[in-house]
């Protein structure tokens, strides 16, 4: 399906299956764009109309190279937009996370968005086009239990920074989106084994992913965002979702040691101390 004489601006979204990214979808689709929607099965974007579904896994180089032939096709070797939507949630402490599933979140929160970018750079140097890495506010604030989810969003972050400056000489933009908190089905209700240290905290876990069910809508946040990003110069950095605007202010103004006692207290670190001191006494070495 070669349709080159598309005249529409075209932007390709990973991780539409669901959720934010399908409401990105959506948006995009509604302002009048080409859309690509990239999905590890196509079968789950059975529901989207007007949108091109495509196969691709983040995670696999190979599916990604096969998946930036098929755009490549069908635009005549240009993307304008590139919107690294697709995510892995991770919520476990830190010193009990087992490496393997670390692994398998950083290949897609961060070296999958590597990839992306590295195989659809041809495509977007064509088009003069923008690359979006969606990021999290997490990045700087660290929010207990999501140690590994944290430093894959921060280790975007400077991976963005570095990218804007290198493509910046060819005519491309790097946005990295810094979400607050949105409505989201990757975040599950939490559960730690009894053997855990931390077991004590799942009520204040649990209540932290139950208000996460509460917060901004993905449509009225894809809406914003979308808004933001259809500019002449869309910002290096776009701060949308519940929080975000909190998240810039401290970024900017804030200083660094308020996050402490505030996460402490969200999570039940400050009102369970003893007792945490007192399951870590029973771990054998």
């Amino acid at each position: 399906m070669a349709v080159h004489k598309d005249k529409r601006r075209s932007v390709l979204v990973t991780g539409c299956s669901s959720g934010i990214g399908k409401a990105l979808v959506d948006e995009l689709r509604i302002q009048g764009l080409r859309v690509f929607a990239g999905s590890r099965s196509v079968d789950s974007l059975s529901g989207v109309v007007g949108v091109e579904p495509l196969e691709l896994d983040p995670a696999s180089p190979e599916s990604i190279a096969k998946a930036r032939d098929e755009v490549s096709r069908r635009t005549g070797g240009k993307l304008d937009i590139l919107i690294n939507n697709a995510g892995q949630w991770l919520e476990s402490p830190a010193i009990e996370t087992d490496l393997k599933a670390i692994k398998a979140m950083f290949d897609v929160n961060l070296f999958g968005v590597m990839e992306m970018n590295r195989q659809f750079s041809p495509l977007l140097i064509a088009a003069k086009g923008v690359i979006v890495n969606h990021g999290s506010m997490v990045r700087a604030m660290p929010h207990p239990m999501t140690a590994a989810y944290n430093a894959s969003k921060a280790a975007l972050s400077q991976y963005s920074n570095t990218l804007r400056l290198e493509l910046e000489p060819l005519d491309v933009r790097v946005v990295e989106l810094v979400t607050g908190r949105v409505s989201s089905s990757l975040i599950s209700i939490p559960t730690l084994p009894e053997s855990s240290i931390y077991k004590p905290l799942e009520p204040a876990l649990v209540k932290r992913a139950r208000e996460a069910e509460t917060v901004q809508a993905p449509a009225v946040f894809a809406k914003r965002v979308v808004k933001s990003l259809l500019v002449a110069n869309p910002a290096r950095e776009i701060y949308k979702g519940t929080m975000a605007s909190i998240s810039w202010f401290l970024e900017s103004y804030g200083p660094k040691w308020i996050y402490d006692p505030i996460m402490r207290t969200m999570t039940g670190l400050k009102q369970h101390r003893g007792e945490l001191a007192k399951r870590a006494s029973h771990i054998e070495a």
